[in-house]
């Protein structure tokens, strides 16, 4: 008889590793009580309370502009830091800012709701540079390099299915209360998921080592800011370089969508949270029966793919003038975003060089953050010089061309 997914990720892990394992799947599935309820529903209650483009873009730029300041000192203080210990007080601090979303619709003023998200988010953004520079190597230095893959996967697929789960309940809670008090609720939901990943993370243990220790032929100061730099350095370098261009076309997007379900298509919550969910469960489905598939195809032309199907969702935005041909979008998007996090991740860990990982890291970090910055900036930008459907159009087609050079020459 043929395995459900979860006694599919319950059997055949090294006795050594589940407990490592079971803190990773429970980190990421109180993850998905925030990204169902907060990440989702953050933007459009902004939107609401009349927040314009570019206020949402900044809801993404601000911390990025922070974290362009502080990223590379504080990729130089990761190195002094014990991994572990690093990521989950950073994430504790960071998410315990996040109580203060519940108490935005307090305020009578929606314009000054609408700066008090902002600075919420700001001041976020401090902590999560040093989870950002930590975390992956304290997946690379928990979890055995054979086995990488298929937790990846898992903990995709968990994601999406606790995030189907409270988007839809979500919706429920914003259809029954009426607003601010739907958002409050939904937002101390967001709260409570995202504190218990702190918890989970500060139960990994670490078992191989994260740096390799290389030889002292060009090795830089422990001091310096500046990375090893060698052929795996120079092949790294290429990697983020390019996923900077990928993750720009993003951001361009992000802002974008929340204001075009509500100005341009008049969705109500219901209808949007929908969507997010039909999303969600694709994300798993892709995420518990493609693994085997990306590793045939590998991690580099896998996520070539998952840009294709991104440019082929925004493509059809570019169309859509109805909430069926949303709701099309909003699975060719679930699909994509299966795709792509796994092969992703992947892509981009495989390439981290064995020397000077949290330097790299923090080097990763100022450019996804100049990504941020850029995107969430232009996509308001662009829409409004073009208007929404030529600027989906337009992002379609720049995912298009990343997707190929990805193919080729990543």
């Amino acid at each position: 008889m043929k395995r459900n997914f979860f006694s599919r990720i319950a059997t055949g892990i090294p006795q050594d590793q589940q407990i490592n394992f079971f803190y990773w799947y429970m980190d990421i599935a109180w993850w998905g009580l925030y990204m169902g309820s907060t990440v989702v529903f953050l933007s459009v209650y902004a939107t609401r309370i009349g927040a314009t483009a570019q206020q949402i873009g900044w809801l993404n730029a601000a911390p990025a502009i922070v974290s362009l300041i502080l990223v590379i000192p504080f990729g130089l203080w990761a190195r002094r830091i014990e991994t572990q210990r690093g990521v989950w007080v950073s994430a504790l601090i960071a998410r315990l800012l996040l109580l203060a979303y519940v108490f935005v619709p307090f305020i009578k003023d929606p314009v000054l709701q609408v700066q008090a998200i902002l600075l919420i988010a700001t001041l976020c953004a401090a902590p999560n540079i040093m989870v950002g520079i930590l975390f992956g190597p304290l997946m690379l230095s928990s979890i055995p390099p054979e086995w990488r893959a298929t937790v990846v996967g898992n903990r995709n697929a968990i994601l999406a299915v606790i995030t189907f789960v409270f988007t839809l309940l979500s919706g429920q809670l914003l259809a029954r209360y009426p607003s601010p008090t739907g958002y409050q609720i939904v937002f101390f939901i967001g709260f409570l998921g995202a504190v218990f990943t702190a918890y989970c993370l500060s139960k990994v243990k670490v078992n191989f080592p994260a740096e390799a220790v290389p030889s002292a032929a060009g090795r830089v100061p422990s001091g310096s800011w500046l990375p090893t730099m060698n052929p795996a350095g120079r092949k790294y370098i290429r990697v983020v370089a390019l996923l900077l261009l990928f993750n720009t076309a993003g951001f361009m997007f992000a802002p974008l969508a929340p204001l075009f379900a509500i100005n341009d298509l008049h969705l109500n919550d219901g209808t949007i949270a929908l969507a997010s969910a039909l999303g969600n469960m694709l994300v798993f489905l892709v995420s518990i029966y493609i693994p085997n598939t990306i590793r045939r195809l590998g991690n580099r032309n896998s996520t070539a793919i998952g840009a294709a199907l991104i440019a082929l969702q925004m493509l059809l935005l570019a169309f859509t003038r109805d909430t069926a041909l949303y709701m099309v979008t909003a699975v060719v998007g679930g699909v994509a975003a299966g795709v792509l996090g796994i092969a992703q991740f992947n892509y981009h860990l495989e390439n981290l060089p064995l020397e000077d990982r949290t330097v790299w890291m923090s080097w990763n970090a100022l450019f996804g953050n100049l990504a941020t910055l850029l995107g969430s900036v232009a996509g308001p930008l662009l829409a409004g010089w073009t208007g929404m459907p030529i600027a989906f159009a337009i992002l379609a087609a720049l995912r298009l061309l990343i997707a190929g050079v990805i193919w080729k020459r990543g």
